[in-house]
C-alpha cells in the first residue's frame, strides 16, 4: 500500500450513509460505521455483495497506523463504514499515525 491520504480528504469527498444505524455501536459513533459481527455485519455484508460494493471501506490497523481502505476486508479490520458513493479500488486514507512518541 502506498502512503495513505489523510482522512481530511475523505471527509471532504464522501458522505457516510446514515440511512441504517448501527445496531452494536454506541449511539455517538453511529453515523455510517458498524461493528464486525452481528446484525451490522449482515447489512454490511448486503451492501458489499451488492451492486455497489465500493460503497462499503474498513478500518483496519496498518504498518503506517490506523487506515481506512476501500471495500470489504478480514485482516485486521476494526469497524466497516459506508459512504453513500462508491469509493475508488485502491483508495486509502490514514486515520490515526500513532503518534510514535507514545511508544518509545
Amino acid at each position: 500500500m502506498d502512503k495513505p491520504t489523510d482522512i481530511s480528504v475523505f471527509e471532504d469527498k464522501y458522505l457516510l450513509d446514515t440511512s441504517v444505524l448501527s445496531t452494536e455501536m454506541c449511539p455517538e459513533s453511529q453515523q455510517g460505521m458498524f461493528e464486525t459481527y452481528g446484525q451490522d455485519l449482515e447489512h454490511v455484508l448486503k451492501i458489499a455483495n451488492g451492486d455497489k460494493p465500493n460503497r462499503v471501506w474498513t478500518a483496519v490497523d496498518c504498518d503506517e497506523g490506523f487506515c481506512l481502505i476501500n471495500g470489504y476486508h478480514l485482516v485486521n479490520r476494526v469497524y466497516y463504514m459506508v459512504t453513500t458513493e462508491e469509493g475508488g479500488e485502491f483508495e486509502d486514507y490514514l486515520i490515526d499515525d500513532y503518534e510514535r512518541e507514545e511508544f518509545e
